[in-house]
């Protein structure tokens, strides 16, 4: 019996494809022919010359994984078997579908994304292209050399070492740029402490609270950050990797609450804003209310109530923004 290698094929398909993963199937395929030699034979490179087309012949196909490796920055490769996942690391985000490397064209960051490359919230971004090889080489053993080739039909013999696919895809790295950009956007705000005082004592006053009226228009909170610095931004996964510090603190003190208490701070715009009212009270104490400009270069936000008097004592409530 002669086996020779007649065929031999790597199949590369690509099973999914997200912003942060792709998955790899990759089979190489060798067909292999027996042919039975001349009965009495004590040479087994001696072919039958008897042998007709399709006379005798067996052929199998044996599979073998396809050997894979990446290159190239922002990635990380896992397989097993004839199955690979491509993982991307924290930040980075896949664009585009993979190609072959060989018909894939130069491109930049501004073919995959709606998003005006030139916008602030992507200032530093890093748009990459990472390779991906698959290698595979055939079972059997088709370099074995004989001394006739036997009729093998519509096949003929195989004597490659296997076979190698390149392929090609781009990426976007993120890594630092939200941070540098909420730094950035930081510069524009203020935190501005919270104190209801006694207007003789300067003491803080024992279960005050005050209602800031249209607090959110002021405060820095996510939702003004998205309003006022992601406004053109068009790609739902920038918005939503930037959506994941809503909680972090770079917007501390910036949720609005009903009612603050002393030592409350919120986190401000600095521009110069419409003032807003304010109202305070405290058990044993006159109500105090009043407008205030809390933008620009405030930083504390004091109001003093005066006691419950009934004796036409002059009442000595103020609100002081410095």
């Amino acid at each position: 019996m002669l086996e020779l290698v007649t065929n031999f094929q790597l199949n590369v398909v690509v099973e999914k494809e997200t912003l942060h993963e792709k998955q790899i199937r990759a089979v190489g395929e060798t067909e292999i022919t027996s042919v039975v030699l001349k009965a009495g034979s004590a040479n087994s490179d001696q072919c039958n010359p008897s042998i007709r087309a399709g006379d005798s012949l067996e052929r199998n196909v044996e599979t073998v994984p396809g050997r894979m490796a990446i290159s190239g920055t922002g990635a990380s490769l896992q397989q097993s078997g004839n199955r690979g996942r491509i993982l991307a690391d924290p930040r980075v985000y896949f664009l585009g579908p993979i190609d072959l490397a060989a018909s894939t064209t130069s491109h930049e960051l501004g073919d995959f994304i709606r998003t005006d490359t030139s916008h602030p919230a992507l200032q530093g971004v890093n748009f990459q292209t990472i390779g991906l090889d698959v290698v595979a080489t055939p079972g059997g053993n088709s370099t074995t050399r004989i001394i006739c080739t036997p009729d093998l039909g519509a096949s003929t013999r195989y004597q490659g070492e296997g076979e190698r696919l390149s392929y090609a895809f781009h990426a976007v790295n993120f890594a630092g740029v939200p941070e540098r950009y909420l730094q950035q956007a930081l510069k524009t705000t203020k935190d501005v402490s919270i104190s209801i005082l006694d207007p003789v004592t300067r003491a803080p006053i024992e279960d005050s609270f005050l209602i800031i009226e249209n607090v959110a228009a002021a405060a820095f909170s996510y939702e003004s950050f998205k309003q006022r610095h992601l406004s053109g931004v068009e790609d739902q996964f920038i918005l939503d990797l930037y959506g994941e510090y809503a909680d972090s603190d770079y917007f501390l003190y910036t949720k609005p609450q009903e009612t603050y208490q002393n030592g409350d701070r919120i986190r401000i715009l600095s521009a110069d804003l419409e003032p807003v009212l304010v109202s305070a009270q405290a058990p044993g104490y006159q109500p105090l209310s009043g407008r205030v400009r809390v933008g620009g270069n405030v930083s504390s936000l004091t109001l003093y109530l005066s006691p419950a008097s009934e004796s036409g004592e002059p009442l000595l409530g103020r609100v002081e923004a410095f």
